[in-house]
């Protein structure tokens, strides 16, 4: 992918192909974090109903498990060797 994508449009191809991305994004106390990981893993779902908002971006960080990011504190997203800075 050589240009840049909107976030809808960003997302809507990681949640497409599976692949693992990193994320760095604005924590509600000011802080920056990053964040790395990928959409569609369902092995530590336990059931029930999600009470996330889904704009948020939800997915599976590697370290921490699952994590829910506002669509509107993330600074920059990489992925198979390409840097989005948003």
């Amino acid at each position: 992918m050589k240009h840049t994508l909107s976030l809808p449009e960003l997302k809507s191809h990681l949640m497409k192909t599976g692949e693992f991305f990193s994320i760095k994004f604005t924590k509600l106390d000011g802080t920056e974090r990053l964040l790395v990981g990928r959409f569609g893993v369902h092995k530590h779902v336990k059931g029930g109903v999600s009470c996330l908002n889904d704009n948020n971006w939800n997915f599976f960080d590697m370290k921490d498990g699952y994590r829910s990011v506002r669509v509107d504190s993330i600074i920059s997203v990489s992925f198979s060797g390409t840097n989005q800075s948003l």
